[in-house]
């Protein structure tokens, strides 16, 4: 990856893991690609920002896929809630702001809310969920073992038992 392609990168979703964004946006693996398709994804947002069309997303109510119209956008900050400050905080270096916005689905007609953030969020609760993820696999690895040792050692105990 050049130093180029890499500075415009860093600019447009900050300092960030490289293959955890290609796979959120769902980036062929290959590196020869990120440029090509991040050239895309930017010319998209460029037109979006100037008025083009909306974000093709999946109806949460009826599952059809379409370009579906902001109905309102609620102008408030809004963040988690007090209890979360010190999550976000620690993934990502400050308390998230997003703002909330009611889409119409133009398939069955049913509102639904869509939450629009900085990337660098999303960024970080990916990493976070990758790290739990992890530790969960981990932690289940040793639960297995731990039980694997106590079913040897009652086995164990029982001869002793019918031993005596």
């Amino acid at each position: 990856m050049d130093d180029d392609f890499k500075r415009k990168l860093d600019n447009a979703f900050g300092e960030g893991d490289m293959e955890l964004v290609a796979e959120m946006l769902g980036w062929d693996e290959d590196e020869d690609d990120y440029e090509e398709e991040f050239d895309s994804t930017i010319a998209s947002y460029d037109n979006h920002t100037r008025g083009g069309s909306s974000l093709k997303m999946e109806c949460p109510h009826c599952g059809e896929r379409g370009e579906f119209k902001v109905q309102k956008t609620l102008k408030s900050f809004y963040h988690w809630s007090p209890e979360k400050v010190a999550y976000f905080e620690d993934i990502a270096g400050r308390d998230i702001s997003f703002r909330k916005r009611i889409k119409k689905c133009t398939f069955c007609g049913e509102t639904f809310q869509t939450i629009e953030m900085a990337n660098e969020f999303l960024i970080a609760m990916m990493k976070d969920i990758q790290t739990k993820e992890s530790l969960i696999s981990k932690l289940s690895d040793e639960n297995m073992k731990l039980k694997n040792i106590i079913n040897d050692s009652l086995k164990v105990l029982n001869q002793i038992g019918s031993n005596s």
